[in-house]
């Protein structure tokens, strides 16, 4: 899969290696004046980030 983007994960992609990615909020228009982003699923996304970081 390619991607587009500044993400350090694309150096890991070039080289085949699985990264884990998109774990911000949902929406669209990224860094553009017409972006958006889903508040509904702010909680759920929050969510998913500490269950991330959280230790076993």
């Amino acid at each position: 899969m390619r991607s587009g983007g500044g993400s350090d994960g694309n150096f890991c992609s070039a080289m085949g290696e699985a990264r884990a990615g998109r774990h911000g909020c949902r929406g669209s228009g990224a860094h553009a004046e017409s972006e958006v982003v889903s508040v509904d699923e702010m909680p759920l996304r929050a969510a998913l980030l500490a269950a991330l970081i959280s230790p076993p």
